[in-house]
């Protein structure tokens, strides 16, 4: 199982958190997508902007069982920092 996740955006001072998303790819497949994806991010709530924790059980029954066939767990880190 190999899992990517990419960072996209800017930092707005340093070591502040992103201004933009965070991908979540699962095998190439992207399952989660994160950040200040609306115009009011102090608005977002799991119904709407935040609707991928509902996903959490599923992807880690997902590693689980791909750990259960021997498979190794391979995590990257991708960041783009969107300027220039």
């Amino acid at each position: 199982m190999k899992v990517v996740v990419k960072y996209s955006g800017k930092k707005n001072d340093p070591g502040m958190d992103y201004e933009g998303w965070c991908d979540i790819e699962v095998d190439g497949k992207t399952v989660v997508r994160a950040g200040n994806l609306s115009e009011s991010p102090e608005d977002a709530n799991l119904g709407r902007d935040l609707s991928f924790v509902y996903d959490i059980p599923d992807l880690l029954w997902a590693a689980y069982e791909a750990g259960d066939r021997g498979e190794m767990l391979v995590i990257e880190r991708e960041e783009n920092s969107g300027e220039g």
